[in-house]
Formats: C-alpha cells, sequence, structure tokens
C-alpha cells in the first residue's frame, strides 16, 4: 500500500497560484482497503478547500500580493540592526524587503501545509466513525482506532491460519461426519464462513497512517536563508561590493552562521536553478511588492 500527498506543479508556482483563490491543490495516491470507501475518499484526485465546510474560514495574508501588516515595524527593526554596517538607507531597505519576503513566504507554506495535515487527520479519524473538528483530538482518536484495528486484525489472522487446516480436513472427512450433523451444518457454508473470516483478516490489515501524512517538498521549496539568498542574487543589480554587502547583512541579521565571505560566497553559488526537459532554468518568483523597483526608499 502507499499514501503519500504530493505538492504539485514545479510546485510552488501552483501552490502559490491556488493560495489566492484559498485552496490548495494537491493530489493523493492511495490504495484503499475498501471497496465503498475507495470510491469515496481513498483512491481520488481532488482539491482539498483550505476553508473546511465544518468551520468558518479565516483567510490569512498572501505573501505573493500583499505585504505583511507589520512590514514597516520589521524594517525599521532591520535597520537598527544593521545600523553600524555603514550602508545605504535605502540600499539596506531593499535586502531588508527581500528578507521578510523569503520570511511570509515559508511561514505561508508552513501553514498550508499544516492546514492540509490537520485536513488529513480528521478525514483519518472520519474513516473510523469518528466526527471531531479539533485536529489534535482526532490524531488521538484516530490512534487509538488504529491499535483497536490492529489487535483485531492480529486475532483475525491467527484465526485464518488455524481454518486452513479446518477446511482440508473437511474436504477430506465431512462425509464421515453423522448425519444430523453435517444436514444441520452444510459443508458450502461451512467454507463460506471460513472464506468470510480469512476475507475479514486481510480487510483489517493495518493501512498507511493517514493522520501523519507526509508532503513532498518541491525543488523549489528553500529555506528562508534559502530564497532569500536567491532573491538578493537575482532581484538585486550588481555591483562593486555586492557580495561583501550580502554577507555582511546576513551575518547582521542572523541569516546565516558562516564565519568568512568566501564560505558565504560558495555557499550562494550552490543555489541553483532548477531546469526542467526543455532546459528552461526556473526560481520561484520574488513576491512583487519586495522586489528592488517596487521598494520606496
Amino acid at each position: 500500500m502507499c499514501c503519500r500527498l504530493l505538492l504539485d506543479t514545479h510546485n510552488e508556482f501552483r501552490f502559490a497560484v491556488t493560495a489566492l483563490s484559498g485552496g490548495l491543490l494537491i493530489t493523493i495516491y492511495a490504495r484503499s482497503w475498501q471497496s465503498v470507501r475507495r470510491s469515496m475518499r481513498m483512491s481520488i484526485r481532488a482539491v482539498l478547500p483550505l476553508n473546511s465546510v465544518r468551520r468558518p474560514f479565516r483567510p490569512m495574508g498572501d505573501p505573493w500580493t500583499n505585504p505583511p501588516e507589520d512590514l514597516e515595524q520589521r524594517l525599521q527593526k532591520h535597520l537598527r540592526m544593521a545600523a553600524k554596517l555603514d550602508l545605504p538607507t535605502d540600499s539596506i531597505r531593499r535586502y531588508a524587503h527581500i528578507h521578510i519576503a523569503a520570511e511570509e513566504v515559508v511561514q505561508d507554506r508552513r501553514n498550508q501545509e499544516q492546514r492540509v495535515r490537520d485536513e488529513a487527520a480528521r478525514t483519518a479519524a472520519f474513516e473510523h466513525g469518528i466526527c471531531v473538528d479539533d485536529p489534535k483530538r482526532a490524531r488521538v482518536a484516530y490512534g487509538a482506532a488504529c491499535r483497536a484495528q490492529q489487535e483485531v486484525h492480529a486475532s483475525a489472522t491467527g484465526c485464518s491460519l488455524r481454518l486452513t487446516k479446518l477446511e482440508t480436513l473437511l474436504e477430506t472427512h465431512f462425509r464421515s461426519l453423522q448425519i444430523d450433523i453435517a444436514h444441520k451444518f452444510p459443508l458450502p457454508e461451512l467454507l463460506s464462513a471460513s472464506k468470510l473470516i480469512k476475507e475479514f483478516a486481510v480487510a483489517t490489515a493495518p493501512h498507511p497512517n493517514w493522520a501523519d501524512l507526509k508532503i513532498a517538498k518541491s525543488e523549489l521549496s528553500l529555506t528562508v536563508p534559502g530564497h532569500t539568498f536567491m532573491w538578493w542574487r537575482t532581484t538585486i543589480q550588481q555591483y562593486n561590493g555586492k557580495s561583501n554587502d550580502m554577507f555582511r547583512l546576513a551575518r547582521c541579521w542572523r541569516i546565516t552562521d558562516v564565519a568568512d565571505i568566501a564560505t558565504f560566497q560558495r555557499l550562494v553559488r550552490k543555489l541553483k536553478r532548477e531546469r526542467d526537459r526543455q532546459g528552461r532554468t526556473y526560481i520561484l518568483r520574488c513576491p512583487q511588492w519586495a522586489l528592488p523597483n517596487q521598494v520606496t526608499p
């Protein structure tokens, strides 16, 4: 059996765009263990809404189109921390905007992934007939139900193994039974009951832990330092001393703990653009509001 959730799309591009409509496009691959539920829930290719129908949706900020509400306060904090670096204020603001944008993008991704995990936990609990809105309670209830099913499966498996020997004896010795017993318990019904127990043992086998859903990371899903350094390198125009300014600001804002600029430069150069089958390169775009040409002095 397999169970994985894949954020498809080169992945962040669609991840970002669909977030604008309040939804996250995902594809779930699974092999169901019950035919009805397979058609209803498990073997599906669908969009799971971020705003559950069971509770009101509280929209969160979209980091690709809207700057955070506390942007100015965070900029001032960055400026105070970099005051001793003797760099132009407008230059510091350009770098700071991009760093804040990277923080917002990564946090937004974490929030959406967590909301998908929570929805998966509720769905997993519902598969056992447990309707719980709180994801923590849903995970606890789902875990208890899985343990109970595991005990039933173990017992049914042991019983099915013993029934195999019984089937062999029935096929060879059934004619030797007393007539009234053979009449009361027909051989086809006994074999059918044995088959039912065996099928039940197979059906109750442990299944993937939906409450602990794993989300595949995109090649474009960088960390805050990764996005920051990539966007610094690609969106801010090259000038003499740019690498040194990047290194000093990264140290000042505690984005990196690299001690020397040579190691820092190697670290930044390792952040390569992803390449598709046609040879085109791409990166996750920087939010429009954080681009250098959008930053006012």
